[in-house]
């Protein structure tokens, strides 16, 4: 079926799942690196040099993800699943194709702190940037991610909620990692092997400490 003919539900529905996937991408980043300092120094300690490949991989990862979903609504004549397909393609009524503008013009704004990565760096690799070493490509405020995101819900929750009599569609999953079992591994590794000499009873109790510090 011509992506014209589709249902706009089934389409918003579509674009949501690319926003969940994004966000469980960004929350997976956020947990692993964000979220406590002290974990950096336990990745020093285990594995420093593959464990900062992940977080670069991760970083990419996550701009691109971030840039696909704001793309243009078409390229070449070719439609995209982007929140501007959905504002310019799909027929609203004009008061939900208003609300839906306002807010794109915000993940549109996002856009632009992230264009250039996706652009020159990571999406294609642009000769000057990558010779020059132009720096910073993709930074942006602190927090500035976070509200995109939420926008992001917004914008499908206005979508959504027209074509359902209001229904809502989370994109964040509760408790959507493991991190934290990851986490507990490499520490519990570390606490073992911090005692080469010490007896396996030693290594028992402290490890039967460390459980009950942690729980």
């Amino acid at each position: 079926m011509p992506e014209w003919n589709k249902e706009p539900k089934a389409i918003v529905e579509e674009f949501a799942k690319l926003c969940s996937e994004a966000t469980t991408l960004y929350n997976l980043y956020w947990r692993l690196y964000e979220m406590d300092a002290k974990r950096l120094e336990l990745y020093d300690q285990t594995a420093p040099l593959t464990l900062r490949d992940l977080n670069h991989v991760l970083i990419r990862s996550v701009l691109l993800e971030f840039a696909k979903l704001t793309d243009k609504a078409k390229t070449t004549g070719h439609p995209n699943l982007t929140s501007n397909y959905i504002v310019e393609e799909v027929p609203w009524p004009d008061e939900v194709r208003a609300r839906l503008a306002v807010v794109n013009e915000r993940l549109m704004e996002f856009r632009k702190y992230i264009d250039s990565a996706r652009s020159k760096r990571i999406a294609h690799t642009d000769l000057t940037a990558q010779m020059d070493k132009i720096a910073d490509l993709g930074k942006f405020p602190k927090g500035a991610e976070k509200k995109f995101l939420r926008d992001l819900q917004v914008f499908v929750d206005i979508g959504y909620g027209h074509l359902t009599n209001g229904q809502n569609l989370p994109l964040h999953v509760a408790m959507s990692d493991d991190v934290h079992l990851l986490v507990r591994a490499l520490e519990k590794a570390e606490l073992y092997d911090r005692c080469p000499r010490c007896d396996s009873g030693t290594r028992a109790i402290a490890l039967l400490d460390y459980e009950q510090q942690a729980s």
